[in-house]
């Protein structure tokens, strides 16, 4: 498989991928093309960039796989493009790791940001970042001039998070929010008090 010494072939290999691989997601193809250009059957490609390129192979694409375990979910999040689930990242990134390790870093590190109540993606995509279920009824409370219908409300916050109706519908129920006699919820005095500072 090596035509020369294993560090030489390392350190070529290495040049290669993180020159391809650093701007970000590249085609498998492309990958494969530029290592096999030093020598290597294509068949053994994806073995050897996983273990010694600092690359992963992942269906028709290619990312840098390096750093820690933040720096390689980044690295997923990147390539998918989409915000995932944490039991979806845990399980692209392959047995070798401690799920508690990657929630710390999900929920720490300030390069992630959280969409959804299970939702996890890069903070460098904007957007807003998910609240509680009652934080994110309040806003569409507050944004709808201070009340808003049941049927208004859950369409908006099943737009943000995606939750089930029937979460929405508990929240709505709790003591954070008032059903007015015209029909519309409303926050609760002590609610609207606490905001305006009173």
């Amino acid at each position: 498989m090596i035509r020369q010494p294993a560090a030489r072939y390392i350190r070529k290999t290495r040049i290669v991928t993180n020159s391809l691989l650093k701007p970000g997601p590249a085609s498998a193809d492309q990958l494969i093309g530029k290592v096999c250009a030093l020598g290597f059957r294509r068949d053994v490609v994806p073995q050897w960039v996983a273990a010694f390129g600092q690359a992963r192979i992942l269906g028709s694409g290619a990312i840098r796989w390096k750093g820690n375990l933040a720096d390689k979910a980044i690295a997923l999040l990147e390539f998918q493009r989409k915000p995932m689930g944490r039991e979806h990242i845990s399980e692209l990134l392959g047995p070798d790791h401690c799920i508690r390790t990657l929630s710390n870093y999900l929920s720490t590190d300030d390069r992630f940001k959280r969409f959804g109540l299970n939702l996890f993606g890069l903070s460098k995509w904007g957007g807003n970042e998910y609240r509680t279920i009652a934080d994110t009824i309040e806003d569409v409370i507050h944004t709808n001039g201070g009340e808003a219908t049941v049927t208004h409300i859950i369409s908006q916050v099943l737009a943000r998070t995606g939750v089930l109706e029937s979460s929405i519908r508990k929240y709505l129920y709790g003591p954070r929010f008032h059903l007015s006699d015209s029909g519309s919820y409303r926050l609760r005095q002590a609610t609207v008090g606490r905001l305006s500072g009173r």
